[in-house]
C-alpha cells in the first residue's frame, strides 16, 4: 500500500478520529478536574476566613501562655541553684533560641528532601482571580457544547488552567493565538493528547495537595463531627477558651511561686 493510494487516506482518517475521541475524553476528565479544583479552592479560602476571625486569635493567645508556662519551668530549674532569677531567665532564652534555628535546620531539610513533581505556576491572590475569571469566560466561547465550541482550543485553555498558566489564557482571550491552534493532522492531535496527560498528571497531583493540607482535612474533620461548619468552630471557641483560662491560671501560679523567693 502505497502513501497516495485510497487505503491509506482511509486508514489516515480513522487514526484522527481515533485520536480526536481520546482528545475529547482527556479533555473531558481535565474539565472535571479543572472545576474540582476550583471548588476546592473556594471551600477552602472560605473555611480560612472563618478560622482566621474565629480562632486564630485564640491559638495565638494559647501559644503564648504554653511559651509562659515553658518558660516559667526552665526558670524553676534552676533558679535556687546559685542561679538568679535574670541569668534562669537568659538561659531559657538561649535554649529556647538554638531549639528554634535547629527546628529551622530540620524544616529545610526535610523540605529538600520531599520529591519533586512538575511546577504549577505559582500566582498572587490577583492574578488567580483573574485566572478564574478568563477560564470562564473562554469556557463559555470554546467550550465543544457552545455553538461556536473549538476542542482544540479548549484543550489549550484546560491545560493552562490546571497549570496556573495565566500568560495563555491572556494571549487566548486576546486571540493571538489563533494562528497557532494545533493543526487537525496526526501528529498535532498526538502533541496535544500528550500535553493533555501532563496537564492531567498536574491537576491530580494539585488536587492531591490540596486534599493533604491542613485546613481541607480540618474543614472536612469539623463537617464529619457537626452539622455545618460555623458549629463546628463554634465548638472549637468553647474549647480553646476554657484551655486558656485554665492555662492562664497555671502561668499565674507558676510565676507567683518563682517569685515568691524575691519578694
Amino acid at each position: 500500500m502505497t502513501l497516495s493510494s485510497p487505503q491509506f487516506a482511509l486508514d489516515q482518517t480513522e487514526e484522527v478520529r481515533t485520536l480526536r475521541r481520546i482528545l475529547t475524553s482527556l479533555e473531558t476528565q481535565l474539565f472535571g478536574f479543572t472545576r474540582t479544583i476550583e471548588k476546592m479552592e473556594q471551600e477552602i479560602a472560605i473555611f480560612e476566613e472563618a478560622y482566621a476571625k474565629e480562632i486564630s486569635p485564640l491559638t495565638h493567645i494559647l501559644e503564648a501562655l504554653e511559651r509562659a508556662i515553658f518558660k516559667y519551668q526552665s526558670i524553676s530549674e534552676h533558679v535556687g541553684s546559685h542561679v538568679t532569677f535574670e541569668e534562669a531567665e537568659q538561659i531559657f532564652e538561649d535554649t529556647l533560641r538554638d531549639r528554634e534555628e535547629e527546628m529551622g535546620r530540620d524544616y529545610a531539610r526535610a523540605k529538600m528532601e520531599m520529591p519533586q513533581h512538575d511546577p504549577i505556576i505559582e500566582l498572587s491572590s490577583k492574578e488567580k482571580r483573574e485566572l478564574k475569571l478568563l477560564y470562564r469566560k473562554l469556557a463559555r466561547i470554546y467550550h465543544p457544547d457552545m455553538p461556536f465550541g473549538n476542542s482544540l482550543i479548549m484543550t489549550r485553555i484546560n491545560r493552562a488552567y490546571a497549570m496556573g498558566d495565566l500568560i495563555t489564557l491572556r494571549e487566548i482571550d486576546e486571540m493571538l493565538i489563533d494562528n497557532q491552534v494545533v493543526p487537525d493532522s496526526r501528529e498535532g492531535l498526538k502533541r496535544e493528547i500528550q500535553r493533555m496527560r501532563e496537564a492531567l498528571e498536574n491537576a491530580k497531583q494539585k488536587i492531591y495537595h490540596l486534599r493533604k493540607s491542613q485546613p481541607y482535612k480540618l474543614r472536612k474533620q469539623l463537617l464529619k463531627n457537626h452539622e455545618t461548619l460555623t458549629k463546628g468552630l463554634d465548638v472549637m471557641v468553647v474549647a480553646l477558651r476554657k484551655e486558656i483560662s485554665i492555662k492562664k491560671n497555671v502561668v499565674e501560679k507558676m510565676k507567683s511561686r518563682i517569685e515568691e523567693p524575691r519578694t
